[in-house]
């Protein structure tokens, strides 16, 4: 039997953390699959987050906030971050070159996380002054 902890492991792990916060927040679980789920809130916000073991060997957790008719602001985004994401944890934000970006939804935003307790995969950019 193997120790290592997998993808799906930290999918239920990262559930049972994420549900009392999105509840006090005032989301709403849709739907559940064995990678993420789905959550809704008033105002026609939804969240989607999944975790996988992406092709560097390291468990990633993708989250998304969509808004019906406009994009996410910089406050729902720190809202995906703090109740999804875990505001101990650094979350990422991608801007894609035009020949591979997808644009699946015009009102969604997208956040990623390293999720393995392992060292961050991008440098410390602050230069040791922890100030960001």
């Amino acid at each position: 039997m193997s120790s290592e902890v997998t993808a799906q492991d930290l999918t239920i792990a990262h559930s049972y953390l994420v549900v009392p916060r999105a509840r006090r927040e005032g989301f709403e679980r849709r739907a559940t699959a064995e990678d993420g789920e789905a959550w809704t809130r008033d105002g026609g916000v939804t969240v989607m987050w999944s975790i996988a073991t992406e092709a560097d060997g390291r468990p990633w957790l993708h989250a998304s906030l969509a808004r019906r008719n406009t994009l996410p602001t910089y406050a729902d985004m720190q809202r995906l971050h703090n109740v999804f994401v875990g505001d101990n944890r650094y979350a990422y934000e991608v801007r894609a070159p035009r020949s591979v970006h997808v644009n699946i939804h015009e009102h969604a935003l997208h956040m990623w996380a390293v999720m393995d307790g392992g060292p961050e995969p991008l440098p410390d950019f602050t230069r040791g002054t922890r100030s960001l």
